[in-house]
């Protein structure tokens, strides 16, 4: 995929999607409105920031496996996410490996933190700087969730802020232990009046089948889905999952281009959903005003 995306607006019954470069995007309304989402490229990793309509903002993941330095990643958070000079609302930790967390200490370094959220037990998370963070956050404000407590788990107005925004954690298996440790992904629902966003995490085979079985479909429709950088996109069921979820828009975290994805990549762009990557693309900026949403490069 170039990094030049041309002007490309589809007359959608709700929400509307605008893919364009920065200086064609069609005007939402104020700032004030709107919900940012950031997709940052941390090569083979995650990192996504969400900048709420209330002014507060929600990191979910920040890690790396492809020596991504943190500094970078600060940098992007600081100065084009906007949270300098504040606390961050909620840091949401999707999956117990460091390609989810490795880069917190270096990207958060002395940026306050009010709620941490984490897939799993606090054993699974290894490293001792990051050990000696998590150390620091108040015990009734550090919340570890495994298997069964997190399906359809909604964030508490009272614990976070985000305006309007709903953010509900998902598809995280109840069979945790395995030697696949992509079944213990949680998921995270980002609802915004009519538009929702779902990113996916790593999640397996073994997780999807268990997210198609324990929602129904009109809680799984989705407009924008973020694959993670260790998701299969190869399998029967991600078909299923992904004519479940009838997502208009793609975005892939990743660090690999490489056959084995550009197959079921090429797939999902046929079936008219608009796929974009972060090894290609680069960051990836979205916004919405609850109605109509817009994709573009920063």
């Amino acid at each position: 995929m170039s990094r030049m995306l041309g002007y490309l607006f589809a007359m959608l019954t709700a929400p509307t999607i605008c893919f364009s470069e920065p200086a064609n995007i069609s005007p939402l309304p104020e700032a004030g409105n709107n919900l940012t989402i950031h997709f940052m490229d941390v090569g083979q990793g995650d990192a996504t920031l969400i900048n709420c309509p209330d002014g507060n903002s929600i990191l979910i993941d920040a890690g790396s496996s492809s020596g991504f330095p943190g500094g970078k990643l600060r940098y992007y958070l600081l100065k084009q996410g906007g949270i300098a000079g504040k606390p961050l609302e909620a840091l949401i930790i999707t999956r117990p490996d460091a390609s989810k967390y490795n880069l917190v200490t270096r990207a958060l370094d002395k940026v306050p933190v009010k709620n941490v959220y984490l897939a799993g037990s606090e054993a699974e998370y290894r490293g001792i700087k990051f050990s000696k963070w998590l150390k620091e956050i108040d015990e009734n404000h550090k919340h570890f969730l495994q298997g069964n407590e997190i399906s359809t788990y909604e964030i508490p107005t009272s614990e976070i802020s985000c305006g309007d925004v709903r953010l509900s954690f998902l598809t995280a298996s109840s069979i945790l232990g395995r030697s696949d440790q992509n079944t213990q992904s949680m998921g995270v629902m980002i609802s915004y009046g009519d538009f929702t966003a779902i990113l996916t995490s790593d999640i397996s085979t073994v997780t999807e089948i268990d997210t198609l079985d324990r929602y129904s479909t009109p809680q799984l429709n989705a407009d924008v889905v973020k694959i993670g950088s260790n998701s299969s996109l190869a399998s029967a069921v991600t078909d299923q999952l992904f004519e479940t979820l009838k997502p208009k828009a793609v975005i892939v975290s990743t660090g690999q281009k490489d056959n084995a994805r550009e197959k079921p990549l090429a797939a999902l762009s046929n079936g008219s959903k608009a796929i974009y990557s972060t090894v290609t693309d680069g960051n990836l900026v979205l916004k919405t005003d609850g109605r109509h949403f817009q994709i573009f490069i920063p």
